[in-house]
């Protein structure tokens, strides 16, 4: 099952527990961390990263975006997606 979100810039979005979650940009720019991972990404539009390790993985928009996420692969539900904060885009 894949879900699409606008999100403004400097908008995060929170995913927990899910390996195997994808995260796609269909527009705009993310900047994505998961926890136990000394990597961060940056993803632009037609970018996606498939998350790899269970805990918390932070997506924040660094411009306004529309993203989409996909649950694992052989699951039809939607990911826990805890938190989607939004605020104001910053003139």
């Amino acid at each position: 099952m894949t879900d699409e979100f606008p999100m403004a810039r400097g908008s995060v979005l929170r995913i927990e527990d899910e390996p195997g979650t994808s995260i796609r940009v269909w527009s705009g720019a993310l900047w994505v961390t998961q926890e136990g991972d000394a990597r961060d990404y940056y993803l632009t539009a037609g970018q996606s990263l498939t998350v790899e390790r269970r805990g918390t993985t932070i997506a924040t928009a660094m411009h306004s975006a529309r993203i989409s996420v996909t649950a694992p692969e052989g699951e039809r539900r939607t990911p826990r997606l805890l938190q989607l904060f939004l605020s104001k885009e910053i003139g």
